[in-house]
């Protein structure tokens, strides 16, 4: 995962947006400003004190696996860790 990691904080509840345990976080700032309302949350950058473990990408969501951006977004990454989904 890249350095930075943005992650969603809900402006009520104070706490980041997590699914299962994880803090969902996202490499783009830009791209989370873009795809969803921001007015019930805050863009922040996640804490380094979060690890990768605790983390689950935003790519990853359940909701959002099946989005041709987030499909785009893992072949890239597969393609430049050179593995193959081929079987």
């Amino acid at each position: 995962m890249p350095e930075k990691r943005w992650a969603m904080r809900g402006n009520i509840s104070g706490e980041l947006l997590s699914l299962g345990g994880k803090i969902i976080v996202h490499d783009s700032r830009e791209e989370l400003l873009w795809g969803m309302d921001p007015s019930g949350v805050t863009i922040m950058e996640c804490p380094v004190s979060i690890r990768n473990e605790e983390t689950l990408e935003l790519i990853f969501h359940p909701q959002v696996v099946n989005q041709p951006w987030a499909k785009k977004r893992l072949a890239e990454r597969l393609k430049k860790e050179n593995i193959s989904c081929e079987r």
